[in-house]
């Protein structure tokens, strides 16, 4: 997720090469990556748009720890399935 911001703020790159990057990351025999499925997904959905990927990555872990609802305060996140907003 620090990566992803850095390339954002930074050095102010799309989400389309941000999202290839992380594929590249995610292919890498070199690497071990902690739930790389859910992280295969979350970038899925972070290159079409919407929510920011540490919100794809946070709604992902509560679906799959079997959260009724992860709320937030973050609008586009709470559009995100199992998101909602505070209130």
């Amino acid at each position: 997720m620090e990566l992803v911001w850095v390339l954002e703020r930074a050095y102010k790159l799309p989400r389309s090469a941000i999202a290839e990057a992380l594929t590249g990351l995610l292919e890498a025999r070199e690497l071990v990556i902690e739930t790389d499925d859910r992280a295969a997904i979350a970038v899925d959905r972070y290159r079409r748009g919407g929510a920011g990927f540490a919100d794809q990555m946070i709604a992902l872990a509560g679906e799959a720890t079997g959260c009724t609802a992860t709320v937030t305060f973050d609008r586009k996140a709470a559009a995100l399935p199992g998101m909602q907003t505070v209130g």
